[in-house]
């Protein structure tokens, strides 16, 4: 899996292996959700288009920015 935090707007995404649609969680709704079709995430990832604001970040990243947020799961 991959991890990524939007720049912009400070969410993080992720990148499941078996899935083609990528998933995002914003500080104040602590819920994975599934980017719509033709998102801009997902123009971004799959083809370099739109605002360039996604940036690797480490499975330890991604589980400090949650912790800190109240996101009680353990990420995948």
């Amino acid at each position: 899996m991959r991890y990524f935090r939007d720049v912009d707007t400070g969410n993080i995404v992720r990148k499941k292996e078996e899935k083609f649609e990528l998933e995002y969680i914003q500080k104040n709704i602590l819920k994975w959700r599934e980017t719509l079709a033709d998102s801009s995430y997902e123009r971004e990832f799959y083809f370099g288009e739109g605002n360039t604001c996604l940036f690797d970040i480490t499975y330890e990243e991604a589980q400090k920015i949650l912790s800190s947020w109240g996101y009680k799961e353990e990420v995948e």
